[in-house]
């Protein structure tokens, strides 16, 4: 259906369908996901995802073009608010296929690094949707091409977490893995030829870490950084820190921790600018 009856009710039916995906067993029974706003949809097409459905403002003129030839409807403001869950209405909202890519992995099937100076980025069970999506947007502003999820977690396909990339997430490729120890995947990492890094606080009962700002060129191997959730940290056991490596962030006494994203943001900058200082970044 592509029409320019505005629709009002949110008992439509595509109205519903789509707000119905806002909750993570919808989008996995669905294998389908909703992207909001034309900056983040654009990049969902330029990644190759296929469009299942459009619903636009009315004051969007050229629908048809935008839509390229999948069905699209014109929204109210209210509607376009429900199914984005923004309190402004957005001058777009998609529904997309999840490509087959999006399905968790098995240890077997973890990538290899594709360089000796890639950096992959390991995030352990982040649970705030603002957080996982501004990672995303930082992964790929300092050179990061591959991330993988180790659930449960944060849906990386959730509105609000795409909202938070600004869309940049699918210029990722995004790996997840369910069903198996944090230990266990660090292990087969490691196994596939990547170096673990665990981004963890100071304690006087490990090892010494190594603090971020000694780090004065890049290694020489893959690195897995891990970062863990809020609050809680790394899903590890002390005995499991001991098997890797520990990279902190020096701080005043007076803070106990940073806020995830943060501390991915100042790890993942410190790696890149050493990069762009060898030679092997952009600028």
């Amino acid at each position: 259906m592509s029409s320019t009856e505005i629709v009002k009710s949110l008992q439509n039916q595509h109205v519903k369908d789509a707000i119905a995906l806002q909750t993570n067993k919808h989008r996995m029974a669905e294998e389908a996901c909703l992207v909001v706003g034309e900056k983040a949809i654009e990049e969902a097409q330029k990644a190759g995802w296929q469009a299942k459905r459009y619903f636009f403002r009315d004051d969007v003129l050229t629908p048809e073009s935008f839509a390229a030839g999948k069905p699209w409807q014109i929204a109210s403001n209210a509607v376009l608010k429900a199914i984005a869950e923004t309190e402004s209405a957005p001058s777009v909202v998609a529904i997309f296929h999840l490509p087959a890519s999006t399905k968790p992995l098995t240890l077997e099937e973890l990538p290899f690094p594709q360089s000796s100076r890639e950096t992959l980025l390991v995030l352990d069970g982040i649970q705030d949707p603002g957080n996982l999506g501004t990672l995303f947007r930082t992964a790929v502003a300092f050179g990061v091409k591959q991330v993988l999820l180790i659930l449960p977690m944060a849906d990386a396909y959730a509105s609000k977490v795409i909202r938070s990339s600004t869309g940049l997430q699918f210029r990722l490729q995004i790996h997840a893995i369910r069903h198996e120890e944090t230990h266990a995947v660090l292990k087969a990492l490691s196994q596939k030829g990547w170096h673990p890094y665990l981004a963890d606080a100071f304690d006087e009962s490990q090892v010494t870490p190594l603090y971020l700002h000694k780090v004065k060129s890049l290694p020489k191997h893959p690195m897995a950084v891990v970062l863990g959730q809020e609050g809680q940290g790394l899903r590890l056991t002390e005995a499991d820190k001991q098997a890797f490596l520990i990279l902190s962030v020096a701080m005043c006494d007076e803070a106990e921790s940073l806020n995830v994203a943060i501390t991915g943001s100042l790890i993942l900058h410190h790696l890149y600018s050493l990069k762009c200082a060898s030679g092997k970044g952009t600028p």
